[in-house]
């Protein structure tokens, strides 16, 4: 994971890879919401429920590739897939992009997750 992103988005994806929805989701604000791709969800339980209904946990892995702090907005670019050997090749994964809105407490607010076309 980049060094440049902030330590708690890099352990926020390593629990979300490793299916555990309850440390990944600690830094949520109990009433944020999640727009992933064109799905929103409102509310802490709600999102929990929906990344379990995602069917993880799954051998996945992120990677960030970039990332930038705009005002309160923290946004990676990187790259997700399954690893083949224990290595993510990038040309294999699929391209994201996430923000992360955090609020005056230093929690999630808003998550707005955007995959692309594969990394290649």
């Amino acid at each position: 994971m980049s060094p440049t992103a902030p330590e708690w988005i890099t352990s926020f994806l390593r629990s979300v890879d490793a299916g555990q929805h309850e440390t990944a989701f600690g830094v949520f604000a109990d009433d944020a919401v999640l727009h992933f791709g064109s799905t929103t969800v409102q509310g802490l339980p709600a999102i929990k429920k929906f990344m379990a209904d995602l069917g993880t946990p799954r051998e996945v892995e992120h990677r960030i590739r970039q990332a930038w702090q705009v005002d309160g907005d923290h946004i990676v670019r990187g790259v997700a897939g399954v690893p083949a050997g224990g290595r993510l090749d990038d040309a294999d994964g699929l391209a994201f992009v996430q923000i992360f809105s955090v609020g005056p407490d230093g929690r999630v607010t808003r998550q707005r997750v955007v995959f692309g076309p594969p990394a290649a």
